[in-house]
């Protein structure tokens, strides 16, 4: 868990400090990598018409985690769901008592 307690100032100073350490010939800098992730789950819902010989249970909104907590950012997803009327797709975070104010 990386720490929170440097702000933004010091983030950059830093960053442009060790870059130029990478960049110059006569520091040796430790090779590292960077992974960004998605720090929270996040889920989609939606709501529309059953497609045509399901029953009327099946046009309830529903709901379903597409990106879980700690996946790689980018990703890419792909949500195939049968329908064949309007339909409404909603995106946000699964719980919003993750959230830090």
């Amino acid at each position: 868990e990386p720490r929170r307690t440097m702000n933004a100032s010091e983030c950059v100073a830093k960053g442009c400090a060790l870059q130029c350490a990478i960049l110059s010939p006569t520091f040796k800098v430790k090779e590292f990598q960077v992974n960004e992730s998605f720090p929270f789950p996040i889920s989609m819902s939606w709501k529309g018409h059953a497609p045509d010989g399901q029953n009327v249970a099946a046009e309830g909104q529903q709901s379903t985690i597409v990106i879980p907590k700690g996946s790689p950012i980018p990703c890419l997803k792909a949500v195939t769901i049968l329908r064949s009327g309007a339909l409404t797709v909603d995106l946000q975070y699964a719980d919003v008592t993750e959230l830090h104010a």
